[in-house]
C-alpha cells in the first residue's frame, strides 16, 4: 500500500468514510440539470456551424455499425452511445470491458493482436478473442463520462507542463509528471491528455482509437484490426472490408473519426451542484486534506477560434487531474502502451475521465 498512501491520498492521509462521503456528496454534480441545459447538451454559444457539426456527431455516436461497415471481426458494442449512455448520451456506462497481458521480470507483456479482450466477433466466429491461458493479470473497466471533453482538450499544453513536479519540488508528497506521447494525426510531441493513461493529446485520436479498439473499424490514425492471441492472418481472414474502413463523406468529406470527435468537443460539461453549506463544508475538507494538490483548483482554456472554447474556465475543474501518479496495484500498473511498471492519470469524480479531468479507453 505504499503507493496509494503516499501518491493517491495525499502523505498517508487516509480519510474517515465520513468525511469521504461528505466531500464527495459537495462535489459530484447533480444529474437533474436544467431544461435549458440538460445532461447530454451541446456547449452554450455555439455557432449554427458549430451546433451542427454536434448534431451530426451526436448522430454519429449513435449510429449502429454493421459488418458491411468495417465492424469487427472482434469488438465490444454495435455503438458509441450503447456503452456511453448514463445519465445521458456521452456519459458512463455499465459494462466492463476487459484487457489480459502478462507480467514477467517486471514488465507488462501484451499478447498476440493486443490485451483487449473483446466481448463479441462477428459469424462465423473464427475470431473470438478470449484471455490467453497464461494471463497473469486481468483488469476490467467501465467506461467513463465524455462530458467537457472540448474543455478539456483546448487547454495549453504550456499550462498542464506548469503543473508538473516529478520529484516533489514542493515537498506536498505528490510526484506528478507528463505524459509526453507522439500525436498520430499530427506526428508531433504533445501533452496526453485522454484515457486511463493520458494516451492521447486530441479528441480525435481518441475517437479513432476508441473506434477500432472498440468496434474494429479501423481508420487513417489506426488501421490495423486488433483482437487477443490473434495472428494478422487470422485477422485478415475473419474480416474482407479492406482497411481503413472509415471512409471520409464524398460531401462533407468528414470521417466517422472527424464526426465522433466534433460531438465529444461540443458536448457541455455537467454543472455543479447549487450552492450548500454542505458543499462549503466538502469544498473546505477537500482543500484541507490535500485533495487540491492533484485534482487542481481552476485551469483555463486557451485562445480559439471557437466562442465557446476560447479564454474558458471549466467550472468542474476542482474535480481534474493532470498529471501521472503513482498506482498501487499491479492492474493499475498493467498498460499497453506503457509495458514496464508506470503511473497511472487519476480521474474525476464525476466528468470527462481524462488528464485534465474524457473516457478512459
Amino acid at each position: 500500500m505504499r503507493h496509494i498512501q503516499r501518491y493517491l491520498f495525499i502523505k498517508r492521509y487516509v480519510l474517515p468514510s465520513g468525511i469521504a462521503i461528505l466531500i464527495l456528496t459537495a462535489l459530484w454534480p447533480r444529474i437533474s440539470q436544467s431544461q435549458d441545459n440538460p445532461p447530454g447538451a451541446s456547449l452554450s454559444g455555439l455557432n449554427p456551424g458549430d451546433r451542427t457539426l454536434f448534431d451530426v456527431g451526436r448522430d454519429g455516436f449513435l449510429e449502429v455499425e454493421s459488418v458491411a461497415a468495417g465492424l469487427g471481426p472482434a469488438f465490444n458494442g454495435t455503438s458509441c452511445a450503447g456503452c456511453h449512455n448514463q445519465p445521458a448520451i456521452g456519459g458512463f456506462g455499465n459494462a466492463a470491458v476487459i484487457r489480459a497481458g502478462t507480467i514477467w521480470n517486471g514488465r507488462y507483456r501484451v499478447p498476440q493482436g493486443g490485451d483487449l479482450v473483446h466481448f463479441f466477433s462477428i459469424p462465423d466466429h473464427a475470431c473470438q478473442p478470449g484471455v490467453p491461458a497464461n494471463a497473469n493479470n486481468v483488469i476490467r473497466r467501465i467506461p467513463t463520462p465524455l462530458f467537457g471533453a472540448g474543455l478539456v482538450e483546448a487547454i495549453p499544453d504550456s499550462a498542464i507542463e506548469a503543473l508538473a513536479d516529478p520529484t516533489d519540488r514542493n515537498g506536498d508528497g505528490i510526484h506528478g509528471r507528463i505524459a509526453f506521447i507522439m500525436d498520430p494525426a499530427t506526428q508531433t510531441i504533445r501533452v496526453g491528455r485522454f484515457g486511463w493513461k493520458a494516451q492521447h493529446a486530441t479528441l480525435l485520436a481518441f475517437a479513432a482509437n476508441a473506434y477500432r479498439d472498440e468496434m474494429g473499424i479501423t481508420n487513417d490514425l489506426y488501421p490495423e484490426e486488433i483482437g487477443t492471441a490473434l495472428s494478422p492472418g487470422q485477422l485478415a481472414a475473419c474480416d474482407t472490408v479492406p482497411d481503413p474502413e472509415d471512409k471520409p463523406d464524398p460531401i462533407t468529406h468528414l470521417r466517422d473519426i472527424d464526426k465522433l470527435a466534433n460531438f465529444m468537443r461540443f458536448l457541455a460539461p455537467i454543472e455543479p451542484l447549487p450552492q450548500s453549506d454542505n458543499l462549503r463544508r466538502g469544498a473546505e475538507l477537500f482543500a484541507s486534506v490535500g485533495c487540491v494538490f492533484c485534482h487542481v483548483p481552476a485551469l483555463q482554456t486557451g485562445s480559439s477560434p471557437i466562442a465557446a472554447l476560447d479564454g474558458k474556465q471549466w467550472p468542474l475543474i476542482p474535480t481534474s487531474c493532470c498529471m501521472m501518479l503513482e498506482p498501487a496495484t499491479e492492474s493499475s500498473k498493467a498498460q499497453p502502451w506503457e509495458p514496464s511498471f508506470g503511473p497511472l492519470r487519476c480521474g474525476a469524480y464525476g466528468s470527462v475521465n481524462c488528464c485534465c479531468t474524457t473516457v478512459g479507453h
